[in-house]
């Protein structure tokens, strides 16, 4: 990943080189942000700018054996650790750099669900295990293959364990000589906060508008209309946007099913509620989460709607037609239980409880809710 192919955060980027090229490189970075805004890529083209013997003042040469290496995720020096599950007694990154690679091999930009879907683990809690701690240490105690930097990546920390991370404190206070630690993940608040401490923080924002535009239309050559569609709908998140378009059918259908879906929660239409909790409750997961996420976003647009600028509200053409009539029943009394509603299922379905059940009590309560009044 070269800095010139990453989707916007053009003032970050030349923080970033301008720190290589001034040799003020922490040895301990974190790149957090949200989903979709970045950060992986980032921390991607950091450490090959870092390493690159050619760089020029704005990117990497790219051409070069280091980038050519790096071009593949093969960079001898560059170690991975991810949140995986337990398969053997002993279970660290290494067991899964086949799943791994395979998902690097489709882009950068990834979420945690694609990394579920590639483990076929969507029943299963991943986290990192605490003998990845003595993994770390012995790589990184290793010689330079490469005669550069060592780099260790850590994806996704948040799910690194107390045990695991009380073990890295020292090594990652105290590394190697040309170690660089890149932690790339959503949220510090579930790190902890020693590992926080010892970390330079590199915050990642959404990705604008404009430049979102702008790359659907060059890269991907959606027509203005629709990239502006996509880019108001996804809200910075470069991972949805390229599932918007590599899945627009299922955005209809998203849609279609949500508006099918809140006429028989009001209506208290028992019967079409049964079918609607039977057909959701036959789908995966993953589609559940995906549900009920789009869900929350049209609630969360409905109060925009409401309460601020209408041309603020996140909604696509084929969207605005049907928010118009639902968004009054979206208000400040109710606004808050429905939030807590659907973040409840959405926890549940995590949990593997009965789908079909979790469908049928939700239907059952939002049709109180959308009838309480201002």
């Amino acid at each position: 990943m070269l800095f010139k192919d990453i989707v916007g955060q053009t003032e970050l980027k030349e923080s970033l080189r301008r720190r290589i090229r001034s040799g003020d490189i922490s040895h301990a970075n974190m790149f957090v942000g949200p989903e979709g805004s970045g950060h992986f890529p980032l921390a991607m083209a950091f450490a090959r700018y870092a390493c690159c013997p050619n760089r020029t003042d704005d990117d990497s040469c790219g051409t070069c054996d280091v980038c050519q290496k790096f071009d593949s995720y093969q960079y001898a020096d560059l170690h991975f650790t991810f949140p995986i599950y337990k398969k053997s007694e002993r279970s660290v990154s290494a067991g899964f750099m086949s799943e791994w690679r395979e998902l690097l091999s489709t882009g950068a930009y990834f979420d945690f669900e694609q990394w579920l879907a590639m483990l076929n683990a969507e029943t299963k809690q991943l986290k990192m295990y605490v003998d990845e701690a003595s993994e770390i240490v012995q790589q990184l105690s290793l010689k330079s293959y490469e005669g550069r930097y060592k780099i260790q990546v850590i994806w996704m920390p948040e799910l690194l364990g107390n045990d695991v991370s009380n073990k890295l404190l020292k090594v990652i206070e105290e590394p190697p000589a040309d170690t660089l630690f890149l932690m790339v993940g959503n949220s510090v608040d579930r790190v902890l906060g020693t590992i926080v401490s010892r970390t330079q923080i590199v915050h990642v924002n959404v990705i604008d508008d404009d430049d979102m535009v702008k790359v659907l239309m060059e890269k991907h050559g959606s027509n203005q209309e629709d990239a502006n569609d996509i880019a108001h709908f996804v809200e910075g998140n470069y991972v949805k946007a390229l599932r918007v378009m590599n899945d627009n059918g299922g955005q209809e259908a998203f849609l279609a099913r949500f508006r099918d879906w809140m006429r028989s929660c009001y209506k208290r239409d028992a019967k079409q509620i049964s079918v609607f909790a039977q057909e959701m409750g036959k789908g995966s997961r993953e589609a559940q989460k995906q549900f009920l996420g789009y869900t929350l976003h049209f609630v969360r647009q409905c109060i925009v709607s409401n309460y601020g600028e209408v041309d603020l509200a996140r909604f696509t053409r084929e969207e605005q037609s049907f928010a118009s009539k639902f968004a009054p029943f979206i208000h400040h009394k109710n606004v808050i239980s429905i939030t807590e509603l659907l973040n409840e299922a959405f926890r549940d379905v995590e949990r593997n409880a009965n789908q079909r059940l979790v469908f049928m009590d939700l239907s059952l309560k939002m049709h109180q809710e959308l009838h309480r009044k201002q």
